[in-house]
């Protein structure tokens, strides 16, 4: 008899409550500008979760990237890091200072 190993239950787990959940109201809690980094043939979420999460953050914005995955910094790293830093470049940050 197979028994299965902890890692294996742990990541059930985690998958039962990853596809289980219901976040759909979080993105209009955010209150900071974003950038919603989606791979354009992401592996496990199409192309409507990253517009929905776009559309219900105030002022997000979309950046889709043409690479297949699921985790934009892993698939595209050049260009994910040149889309941050873009981002962080043409997004006023005061610091608090007003």
């Amino acid at each position: 008899m197979d028994v299965p190993s902890r890692n294996h239950v742990k990541a059930g787990g985690r998958a039962r409550v990853t596809f289980l959940s219901d976040h759909r109201a979080d993105p209009a809690a955010v209150t900071v500008p974003t950038r919603v980094a989606h791979c354009s043939h992401d592996t496990i979420a199409p192309p409507q979760v990253g517009g929905f999460v776009h559309t219900e953050v105030a002022g997000g914005r979309l950046g889709p990237r043409n690479a297949a995955g699921h985790c934009p910094q892993l698939a595209a790293p050049e260009k994910t890091t040149a889309a941050v830093l873009s981002f962080v470049g043409d997004t006023a940050f005061t610091g608090g200072t007003g």
